[in-house]
C-alpha cells in the first residue's frame, strides 16, 4: 500500500447513510477537537486508512480514542443514535469487553519489550483472518514504540500488504523509537496535552486526596488524567518526601546517593521494571528543578508548596547558571533512559550525585 493511500468498502457492505457526518461517539472524550474531527470525517466518508499513529502524551486518551475509533466502525447502530443509546448495544458492550472477535488490543505498556514474537503470535496469526461480524477487522497495539527492531522489521511487512480489511492503529507517546518506514505508512493522528481541568474534575469526583494533593498531582503528570488519577494520597506523600530526601543528599557522603537510589528503585527487578520508577521520577524531579529554577529567579511559589523553605534554601547556595545546567544534564539522562540507551541505577546515581555536588 502506498504511504497514505486510502480505501472505500466493498459494494457488499456499502452504508445506507454514506456521507452522513458521524455524531456523538467521542462525545466522552474530552479534548482533542481536531483528532476527534478527523477520524469522524474518515468514518463519515468512509476512507478509512490501514494503519494510524496515535501520538501523543501519555494518559490523555489515545487508547479510548481508539476504541471509540473501534465502534465507529463496527457498531451497525452507530449511526444518528446518541453516545447514551451505545451504552446498550451489544456490539459496542462486546468491543469494551475486549471480547469482540474483530477488535483486538494488544497491551504491552509495562513489558520490556514487544518481541518478534508477540507481532506474529498476535497481530500476524490473526490479521490475515476475515472478520467474523463486521467490515472491518481492527488490531490496536498500546505502546508500540516497545516494538524491538526484529518486532518492527516483522511489523513493516504486514503493513506493506495488509488484508483490505484490516485497520492498525498504533498507539504511542514516543514515536521517534518508531521506524520511520513504519511512521510513513501510517495516518498519523496528533494528540496534545490537556490544560489539568478535566484532571481536576476527575480528581475532585474520586474524592480521594486533598486540594494540595490535587495540584500536585495535576502538575506532576503535567493535566494527563489517565496518569493523574492513578496517583493516591500516599504516593503524593511518598513523592514530597523523596524530593525533599533528594535535596538533603551530602555530596561528601556517596552511600547516601546510593541508599537513595536503592530506595528510589525499591525492588524493581531489571532495567525495564527499572525504567519505569525511573521515568516517574523524571516526572516529580522536573517539576522541582523548575521550583529551583524560580526560586533561583526570586519567586516564591513554587509546584511543591510544602517545600518551599527547602527549595528556596537550596537554590541560595547555588548560583542559578549551575542549576541550569543540572537541569540540561537531567533531560539528557531521561532521554538516554527513556531510549533504553543507559543503565538506569547507574545514569540515576550519576545524576543525583552531580546534583548533590552543585
Amino acid at each position: 500500500m502506498r504511504p497514505g493511500k486510502l480505501r472505500t468498502p466493498t459494494k457488499r457492505f456499502a452504508r445506507r447513510s454514506k456521507g452522513k457526518l458521524v455524531k456523538n461517539m467521542f462525545e466522552e472524550i474530552d479534548g482533542h477537537s481536531l483528532a476527534k474531527k478527523t477520524l469522524q470525517r474518515a468514518a463519515s466518508d468512509e476512507r478509512i486508512a490501514h494503519a494510524y499513529l496515535f501520538s501523543g502524551p501519555e494518559g490523555v486518551g489515545k487508547k479510548l480514542t481508539a476504541i471509540s475509533f473501534a465502534k465507529e466502525l463496527i457498531c451497525p447502530e452507530k449511526r444518528g443514535r446518541a453516545e447514551s443509546a451505545h451504552r446498550d448495544c451489544p456490539v459496542c458492550e462486546r468491543i469494551d469487553a475486549k471480547i469482540h472477535p474483530d477488535v483486538s488490543l494488544f497491551e504491552y505498556k509495562d513489558k520490556n519489550a514487544i518481541t518478534v514474537d508477540n507481532v506474529r503470535n498476535g497481530i500476524e496469526r490473526g490479521i490475515f483472518l476475515k472478520p467474523f461480524e463486521s467490515q472491518y477487522k481492527i488490531f490496536i497495539v498500546d505502546g508500540a514504540q516497545r516494538m524491538n527492531s526484529n518486532a518492527q522489521n516483522a511489523f513493516l511487512k504486514t503493513l506493506e500488504e495488509p488484508p483490505p480489511y484490516s485497520v492498525i492503529i498504533l498507539i504511542t507517546d514516543l514515536p521517534l523509537m518508531i521506524l520511520p518506514t513504519i511512521r510513513s505508512r501510517c495516518h498519523t493522528v496528533g494528540f496534545g496535552k490537556l490544560d489539568g481541568t478535566v484532571a481536576r474534575e476527575k480528581l475532585n469526583e474520586k474524592g480521594e486526596l486533598s486540594a494540595e494533593e490535587i495540584e500536585l498531582a495535576v502538575k506532576i503528570t503535567d493535566g494527563s488524567p489517565g496518569k493523574a488519577l492513578k496517583i493516591t494520597s500516599e504516593e503524593a506523600g511518598k513523592i514530597v518526601e523523596t524530593v525533599k530526601a533528594l535535596a538533603g543528599i551530602d555530596a561528601r557522603k556517596p552511600s547516601e546517593v546510593f541508599a537513595f537510589v536503592e530506595n528510589l528503585l525499591g525492588k524493581a527487578k531489571g532495567n525495564a521494571e527499572q525504567r519505569v520508577q525511573a521515568e516517574n521520577f523524571a516526572e516529580f524531579t522536573a517539576l522541582w528543578i523548575r521550583d529551583l529554577l524560580r526560586a533561583s529567579a526570586g519567586a516564591n511559589e513554587f509546584t511543591y508548596g510544602a517545600l518551599s523553605d527547602v527549595s528556596a534554601d537550596f537554590a541560595r547556595r547555588r548560583k542559578p547558571s549551575e542549576i541550569v545546567e543540572k537541569a540540561l544534564e537531567f533531560e539528557n539522562t531521561m532521554a538516554g533512559i527513556k531510549a533504553r540507551n543507559l543503565n538506569c541505577r547507574i545514569a540515576l546515581e550519576n545524576f543525583v550525585l552531580k546534583i548533590a555536588n552543585i
